[in-house]
């Protein structure tokens, strides 16, 4: 199934198995489905867990954003020293009990427990799969494996909320964590009989505090991988906040019902589009023009939508507009999604896996942080997604412009 002996694959081979994208993309997605599936019965989760404030349920999403932020300072240099496929069952282990205790949770603390547990379990595969990427492939190559597995990806948002939506109506908002269960022990098997180990014994680092700070240090101190994974975080802060508030405006806003999932669906079919664009685009323009272009126009749209809600629909836009205005934003998200981790991650080859954990963790973090902030703003109206998308643009301009100054620096030393 490897598509290569475990050594970098240069520009020119890009070989692949479909089976070997199937399972990056579905240790890729089980946090996607563990985040949207939920959206739909946000609201008659909280009701039954005993927490009706309005709010209050942006915490089923934002809940399993902390635990992935912290899961993956852990499992970049657990599979740097023990292998890709022990850290990635590891951590689909734990989302498995996660899921069993958001089963049987009574209590909204209890929720917000296994939340955080499924979060941190769902990070070990996330990050170990860019670990093995990057273990296999190297600079456009890696990003265009990247984008095709986010385009398989992809299909997890677009389709989660219907499947959330319909085994909740067939057998309740609990079952759905069933699922969630059985994800994770299909997950655990498949990458067991499904993938040869990536990262041989003689390449593996001693496990090492010293080792992995000093790891730390050199990617949180190299400007290029600092600034696209602050890059990252920015970019996903306000996707964040339109995940934590997605129920609250398609169904308390805009009416919506058991058409939820179709607008959500819509929405993710903008991101996924993107991701096949930017498959076949970057290996003729290259990861930063197209990221650049994509960032100025999130800019200018988000902008101008912000502007056209606000003062012509006073904060609430028709649907069809709304829906207008967010899908092009959607569209440039999806062109940088896997090209900032790959720009992130290119001077980090010979400490993939360390290096995959801090660049994930802290865009993740920022993500989390900002998204939350975004979110928590949410007062009826669709403004605030709008502005945060406007203005995690705006900083967005600001980080490249800084950082590709200070990477002319460092390569001309």
């Amino acid at each position: 199934m490897n598509p290569a002996d475990g050594a970098a694959m240069e520009e020119g081979e890009q070989r692949v198995s479909l089976a070997f994208i199937g399972l990056m993309a579905l240790m890729s997605s089980v946090i996607a489905f563990s985040t949207d599936a939920m959206l739909p019965v946000m609201g008659e989760m909280s009701a039954a867990l005993g927490q009706n404030s309005g709010n209050a349920r942006q915490d089923i999403v934002t809940y399993l954003f902390a635990g992935l932020a912290l899961s993956q300072l852990f499992f970049g240099p657990l599979s740097d020293s023990f292998g890709r496929k022990v850290a990635a069952q590891a951590g689909f282990l734990i989302f498995v009990i996660g899921s069993a205790i958001c089963i049987m949770a009574t209590s909204f603390e209890a929720m917000q427990l296994g939340r955080v547990l499924q979060g941190f379990g769902a990070g070990g595969p996330r990050i170990v799969s860019i670990a093995i990427i990057r273990d296999l492939y190297a600079g456009r190559a890696m990003a265009r494996v990247v984008s095709l597995m986010s385009s398989i990806f992809i299909l997890a948002p677009m389709l989660a909320p219907a499947i959330g939506q319909g085994v909740a109506a067939l057998a309740g908002w609990r079952a759905i964590f069933v699922t969630m269960f059985a994800m994770g022990l299909i997950g655990t098997v498949w990458l067991w009989l499904g993938l040869a180990e990536t990262l041989t014994a003689d390449k593996r680092a001693t496990f090492s505090l010293r080792r992995i700070a000093g790891a730390f240090r050199e990617t949180l101190t190299h400007p290029v991988s600092l600034g696209y994974s602050i890059l990252t975080g920015l970019t996903f802060s306000a996707f964040v906040a339109y995940l934590a508030t997605a129920e609250q405006v398609y169904r308390d806003v805009y009416k919506l019902g058991g058409l939820f999932p179709l607008a959500f669906a819509s929405m993710a079919a903008c991101f996924g589009a993107a991701t096949l664009v930017n498959a076949r685009l970057v290996g003729r323009y290259g990861m930063r023009p197209l990221t650049l272009t994509a960032i100025v126009a999130m800019t200018v749209c988000a902008s101008v939508g912000f502007a056209v809600s606000a003062f012509v629909f006073g904060g609430n836009p028709p649907l069809w507009l709304f829906l207008a205005l967010i899908g092009p934003i959607f569209f440039c998200v999806g062109v940088t999604f896997g090209n900032f981790n790959a720009l992130a991650l290119e001077p980090m080859g010979h400490i993939a896996g360390v290096a995959s954990s801090v660049v994930a963790s802290l865009s993740t973090l920022i993500a989390m942080l900002l998204g939350g902030w975004i979110a928590a703003r949410f007062e009826g109206t669709v403004d605030p997604l709008l502005s945060g998308f406007a203005l995690s643009g705006v900083a967005g301009l600001v980080v490249i412009r800084l950082t590709e100054r200070a990477r002319a620096r460092w390569e001309a030393v």
